[in-house]
């Protein structure tokens, strides 16, 4: 007979009907359905069954409970954004990376944690699309690959969030932790007010989740306004535009696809060693233009593919309070979870292998000098500490001589090779060519460079890319 103790443990007969309990196992005969009290397999299906029970839909908590359990939600995005913002924004003062890597993650997790509970609990919530997931991300993808074109044809800046290796790791828990939050809340909340009017939710979600996009010097008065339009232009309208196109992934196949998108751009942000320094008339261009075409070509792969989803049946199609589970008979407990793993898994390594793919493909173009750009690791600490060792810099170098200043930092081409020095002095020439004088930033000791050998002009430091280079070379 069966242990009242082992229960949860053990497989649960979902062919039941909907509205009733799921009858266990307690008081059977295991050795009858062929499964053993204490194997290890029996734990693990049951495990893996019960984790199919916790997937399924909760009983609705009704349109009253709905929308206050939204205006919750709502107050939580909004504590959040206020705390990360200016209360915490540096604290502890001694140190600040733990409240931006430790507290604002936590605080984020328990806003996606009381959304979370709201999505499971909702009677109808838009499926899983894998398609539209997949396109949402390549979309982001290319709208980070405009950003990098704009940077390359203008310049770049170095990424203050991003001075060290392991920066890294810290940085992906951070933006993966406020933009899953984020996507989960968005999703909530415009599934439950859109129940008073879709159109009140889509910019009532829009206009919310673009105010906490923005930091929070973005959204304090400016000192003028040349500097209100650089903010507005640069940040306020695209970040408006990627919120309408997020909000719209979100009504179509919930927070999967929303999120997919913002994580490409997330990423680059929050990842990327140097970010493009252009015009904020062209980052305002790219930033609607971009979401605007993602958009199109989203809902076109999703219009093409779509007719292959049709044998599935929908959640959303059937009346309420009634769900497919399982045929126990001709499904294993636990092996859709599996599938479902599976497939996560699959569409991880697959981002993986794309990115990598990508990096690979940008290190060739860069490293070949093929667009008149070239990468150069720093194996010397003579221009620390502007420049570490282990650090990778960008060289222009089909650079104009007769703009070059004091002050900036060339390449320069000799006997052992090219090394990295800063200009200290410029000397005209009779004959109208110029002479400059450069020097490491360690000891001061100037060299004189003729124009032939400048390589190139540094236009971009990547900290720390160079070290698994220098491991290997060491």
């Amino acid at each position: 007979m069966g242990d009242p103790g082992l229960n949860w443990l053990e497989p649960v007969d979902y062919s039941a009907g909907a509205d009733d309990v799921p009858p266990t196992y307690g008081d059977t005969d295991l050795e009858e359905i062929g499964v053993t009290r204490r194997s290890p397999r029996a734990f693990l299906d049951g495990l893996a069954a019960r984790v199919e029970d916790l997937m399924r839909p909760g009983l609705p908590l009704g349109p009253r409970r709905e929308l206050l359990l939204s205006a919750g939600v709502l107050g939580a995005v909004v504590l959040a954004f206020w705390l990360t913002r200016w209360p915490l924004a540096e604290w502890p003062s001694d140190m600040p990376d733990l409240g931006l890597y430790i507290i604002h993650p936590i605080l984020w997790t328990g806003v996606a944690a009381l959304a979370g509970y709201g999505w499971l609990r909702l009677e109808h919530t838009p499926p899983f699309k894998p398609v539209l997931t997949g396109v949402a991300f390549a979309a982001g993808f290319l709208h980070v690959i405009a950003l990098v074109v704009a940077g390359a044809a203008g310049s770049f800046t170095d990424n203050p969030v991003v001075d060290w290796l392991f920066d890294y790791p810290f940085n992906i828990v951070y933006v993966v932790t406020a933009l899953a939050s984020a996507e989960i809340a968005r999703s909530y909340l415009f599934e439950v007010w859109r129940q008073v009017g879709r159109s009140g939710a889509f910019a009532s979600v829009t206009v919310i989740f673009a105010l906490v996009a923005l930091r929070a010097e973005e959204v304090t008065p400016f000192s003028s306004l040349d500097e209100l339009t650089a903010v507005v232009g640069g940040r306020w309208i695209p970040i408006l535009a990627v919120s309408i196109l997020a909000t719209a992934l979100v009504e179509t196949g919930g927070p999967a696809g929303s999120f997919a998108y913002r994580i490409a751009l997330g990423g680059f942000a929050w990842l990327s060693p140097a970010l493009p320094d252009v015009h904020w008339g062209i980052l305002a261009g790219i930033g609607v233009l971009l979401p605007w075409a993602g958009w199109k070509v989203i809902t076109a792969f999703h219009e093409r593919f779509e007719d292959a989803d049709e044998g599935d049946e929908d959640a959303s199609q059937l009346p309420p309070g009634v769900w497919v589970a399982p045929n126990p008979t001709t499904t294993k407990p636990g092996r859709t979870a599996v599938k479902r793993v599976w497939s996560v898994a699959k569409a991880t390594l697959g981002t993986v292998a794309l990115l990598s793919v990508v990096v690979l493909g940008l290190v060739i173009v860069f490293g070949s000098g093929m667009t008149g750009y070239r990468l150069q690791v720093i194996d010397d600490e003579a221009m620390a500490p502007a420049y570490e060792r282990g650090d990778t810099v960008m060289i222009e170098e089909n650079v104009l001589l007769g703009k070059l200043e004091v002050d900036d930092v060339i390449q320069i081409a000799g006997a052992e090779g090219t090394e990295i020095r800063r200009i200290v002095r410029i000397v005209e020439t009779s004959d109208g060519s110029r002479l400059f004088f450069a020097a490491d930033d360690s000891t001061s000791a100037e060299q004189m460079v003729t124009e032939d050998q400048v390589g190139g002009e540094v236009v971009v430091r990547l900290p720390n890319v160079g070290i698994p280079v220098l491991w290997w070379r060491d």
